[in-house]
């Protein structure tokens, strides 16, 4: 029996996702900093596979975040969560959760491994509800 399981043990396959860079224009006629409005810049996430948020991994959240849908990413392609007091905002990336098809916002990205085919990332990403 063991052996028939291992010549049908196949690998997930990569997918490519979209994704989303959330860009702040300031508002040139405004003399605050934080006047202004948000554009969107597409990129392509490759050699991508998404995963279920473990238990181990849930617990490390934030409190607030934690009843969110959430799902690691595992991709070769560079994904940025937000920095705090700074314009710089979080990636999204689209996918089909629970709720269909929604966008996710990167809350955690780190580099994960080196491979035969370059760096790989772990981004853990969330969906916030009435979020755009």
């Amino acid at each position: 029996m063991a052996f028939t399981l291992l010549n049908t043990f196949t690998l997930l396959e990569s997918a490519s996702l979209n994704g989303r860079r959330k860009v702040f224009v300031k508002d040139v006629n405004s003399p605050f900093e934080n006047a202004g409005t948000y554009q969107y810049t597409s990129f392509t996430i490759t050699n991508s596979s998404v995963q279920p948020l473990s238990n181990n991994t849930q617990q490390l959240l934030p409190e607030g975040i934690r009843e969110y849908e959430a799902y690691t990413i595992y991709t070769a392609t560079p994904m940025k969560s937000s920095e705090e007091a700074t314009t710089e905002l979080s990636d999204q990336v689209q996918l089909n959760g629970l709720q269909g098809l929604d966008w996710f916002t990167v809350i955690k990205s780190r580099k994960h491994s080196m491979t035969s085919s370059g760096n790989q990332y772990e981004v853990i990403v969330v969906r916030y509800p009435n979020v755009v």
